[in-house]
């Protein structure tokens, strides 16, 4: 979590018995009456990730030693935070060696905070009106895969051992014998190796699911194309009783029965918690 000089909590009650300057009817509200107040965005995002901090306090599964922040490129703006339906955190779990005075991560875990109308006031974060949901590796891989396949046209079905396409030209595709595969202008062949998915950062385009190598794009390996879906047409899924996944103008939704919302997050917001999650050794 980042702090800044000075930095006080809130002394306001912002439980779910009261409220504090709550907005209740609309973001474009609470926006404008945060400008009024002449608060500075840069600080109330460490207020915001100080009351992150709270919620996963009170989660009862925070871990003795941990760093928590708001993850990057979610929002730059108080006109951001107005668009937004959903925050994420990185959560860091760390112990401490006394005997070389140090602190080390050991585990990351994400917090998603889930955003309803009212959930940003003049003193903080209304508690009332969010939610969060925390996440290691292996519970957000299942989401994570979900998500993948709800877009591509060849879906993974053993995240151990996924099959590898290579850029081919000329007769070295139409001459290939096994499975082939076209996305736009360029053709690939299939390879005789595979890849596990805990070992490798992906990268997913409109045009299809990449594994990164070289230097540029143009050397990727391709995983599977994604399936062309218009503006104003929804691919969905059910993912558990309680979860229904949805994709839609390159963004990935969420609908909790529990809270009765649906919230997007980017493609790229979900391949940097992939990131974030999957261990490094």
């Amino acid at each position: 979590m980042r702090t800044g000089f000075g930095q006080q909590k809130s002394t306001v009650d912002r439980s779910n018995n009261a409220l504090s300057a709550p907005i209740v009817t609309g973001m474009a509200v609470g926006i404008a009456g945060l400008i009024t107040a002449g608060i500075i965005y840069d600080r109330y995002i460490e207020s915001i990730e100080l009351d992150a901090t709270e919620l996963y306090l009170k989660s009862g599964k925070a871990a003795n030693h941990f760093e928590l922040q708001l993850m990057s490129n979610q929002v730059s703006s108080f006109k951001d935070l107005s668009n937004t339906t959903v925050l994420a955190f990185a959560i860091t779990e760390s112990e401490v060696n006394k005997d070389a005075a140090s602190i080390y991560g050991v585990q990351n875990k994400v917090m998603l905070m889930y955003l309803h109308d009212g959930w940003i006031t003049e003193g903080g974060v209304n508690f009332r009106y969010v939610t969060t949901e925390l996440y290691d590796y292996e519970q957000w891989l299942k989401l994570y895969l979900a998500c993948l396949n709800l877009v591509l046209t060849k879906p993974i079905t053993n995240p151990d051992s996924i099959p590898l396409y290579q850029v081919a030209w000329g007769k070295n595709f139409t001459e290939f014998t096994g499975p082939k595969l076209e996305v736009g202008l360029k053709q690939y062949t299939l390879l005789p190796q595979t890849f596990n998915i805990r070992s490798r950062f992906l990268k997913l385009t409109d045009r299809g699911l990449y594994y990164p190598r070289g230097s540029s794009e143009e050397e990727y390996h391709l995983i599977s194309p994604v399936i062309a879906a218009g503006d104003d047409q929804y691919l969905t899924t059910k993912f558990d009783d309680n979860t229904t996944l949805i994709y839609n103008e390159g963004k990935f939704g969420f609908y909790k029965n529990d809270v009765q919302r649906l919230v997007q997050l980017s493609t790229d917001a979900v391949m940097d918690i992939t990131n974030f999650l999957t261990p490094k050794n």
